[in-house]
């Protein structure tokens, strides 16, 4: 399976945050040091990882995939990462 196939695939985020379906998952700024990095929006194809991040799993789309890109999280299981976010599909009931 191919990077890119984890952004097509269906992908969930985990968060403390209760979503409805049509928000957006926004990247905030990161503080470091002395001058905000650009945040980043975070969201997986494995379901069980997205549960390590928060009480709720929501089902995402990106909100351009152009700008979205797979990376490897751990040998297994891949985080797909957006500088732009996610929108919202619906909650996963667990």
């Amino acid at each position: 399976m191919s990077a890119s196939d984890h952004i097509n695939g269906i992908l969930f985020h985990g968060s403390n945050h209760l979503f409805s379906p049509g928000d957006l998952v926004i990247p905030r700024e990161a503080e470091r040091g002395e001058y905000p990095e650009p945040g980043i929006s975070y969201a997986t194809p494995d379901k069980n990882l997205a549960k390590r991040f928060g009480k709720h799993i929501f089902q995402v789309e990106p909100i351009d995939r152009e700008k979205t890109y797979a990376h490897k999280y751990t040998d297994t299981a891949y985080e797909v990462l957006s500088p732009v976010g996610f929108k919202v599909l619906n909650k996963v009931e667990e």
